[in-house]
């Protein structure tokens, strides 16, 4: 630590109190925190290499498997053999549409595309893609 570090609280006081950690940058003290994990009420430990911060967000597809991909110009898609979508994208040059298991038309507008990511919780999907010029899923199996 460099000198200027720190803050000791209730330093007006005769008793004082316990110092604060800080960097000071440009004049101002930036308070230093130490992470743990774990959830509220829970120490999980500190943040280490043996205890790295979690990262995985639940929107992350957490799949496993060897991916591919189908892709076409317009038509219907039906994948089989247990293939997880983790991504769907098309394009229309002239407006389109496309739908998924017989759901809702999803309309695409002239000109422009649509991207998703269903992070495998699609499974063995039927998607028709109508007045595409482009398509492409992607999943794991």
């Amino acid at each position: 630590m460099a000198a200027g570090d720190n803050i000791l609280l209730n330093a007006a006081s005769n008793v004082g109190g316990a110092t604060l950690g800080t960097e000071l940058i440009n004049g101002a003290h930036i308070e230093r925190v130490k992470l743990i994990t774990g959830e509220h009420g829970v120490d999980g430990g500190n943040v280490s290499a043996d205890n790295p911060l979690p990262t995985t967000s639940k929107f992350q597809s957490n799949q496993t498997g060897t991916w591919g991909y189908n892709a076409g110009v317009a038509g219907t898609l039906t994948l089989t053999g247990g293939k997880k979508v983790i991504g769907i994208a098309a394009h229309a040059t002239v407006a389109g549409s496309m739908s998924i298991n017989g759901g809702d038309s999803i309309p695409i507008p002239a000109n422009s595309g649509i991207q998703f990511s269903p992070v495998g919780t699609l499974v063995n999907p039927t998607i028709i893609f109508t007045g595409t010029d482009s398509y492409v899923a992607e999943y794991i199996s």
